[in-house]
């Protein structure tokens, strides 16, 4: 299975609220027929995140389907033409990229809706191959994470090795999700040596200059 991992920013006549409520009800009925879905998650930026700033994206869409052939289908279906003529309604296109992965379960938690989701954009260190840096988030800096305390849930999804074929470089080498109770639970992480010695080892396969994250909360569409 595959996961197609879509970063939205909105469009800027639309207040946040207004986004998440189009986004949830009347674009989500949209994408619900397409052919070949498993399972569909929007995660909204918390509104609280507003008020200090305009965060990098306003939400993440998450479809995992079967495979890639299936992917290819989606382009000859009526519901995708739907999709993509509802899509400028509420979000800029050409700024939110997409980017395809395949999803590692780190810590197999409860993928609550009431969770906060912290939702991480990855880029490799400059030189670094992408095999490479894929080994070693997963197999080192994947271990090194899960003793944080206040975790729920991680996952990686790292960008497929297919995506680099083409002539415009994936967005991101991955996106990494962390679920947490809530924010206290976040700053008591943070206040941890355990938390300080991953952040420590980001430096060794991730351009620092170029990590961003975004705080949510998902809902579960299909």
């Amino acid at each position: 299975m595959i996961k197609l991992v879509t970063c939205l920013k909105r469009i800027p006549q639309m207040p946040p609220q207004a986004f998440q409520e189009y986004w949830r009800t009347k674009h989500a009925e949209i994408v619900r027929p397409l052919p070949g879905i498993r399972k569909y998650i929007q995660s909204h930026v918390l509104l609280k995140s507003y008020q200090k700033g305009q965060p990098i994206y306003d939400g993440v869409a998450e479809i995992w389907v079967d495979d890639t052939d299936t992917v290819r289908g989606f382009q000859d279906s009526p519901v995708m033409k739907n999709i993509q003529r509802d899509e400028p309604n509420f979000f800029l296109v050409k700024s939110s990229p997409l980017i395809i992965t395949e999803e590692y379960e780190i810590i197999a938690g409860p993928e609550s809706d009431e969770y906060i989701k912290l939702i991480q954009f990855l880029k490799r260190k400059r030189g670094m191959p992408v095999k490479d840096f894929q080994a070693y988030w997963l197999s080192h800096h994947g271990s090194v994470v899960t003793v944080i305390p206040g975790i729920q849930r991680y996952i990686q999804s790292h960008t497929r090795l297919s995506g680099y074929q083409r002539s415009q470089p994936p967005a991101y080498d991955g996106v990494a999700s962390y679920w947490f109770r809530d924010m206290r639970h976040i700053e008591e992480a943070k206040a941890t040596t355990e938390y300080t010695a991953a952040y420590a080892d980001q430096e060794n396969f991730m351009e620092l200059s170029e990590i961003s994250f975004i705080l949510t909360r998902q809902h579960r569409i299909i």
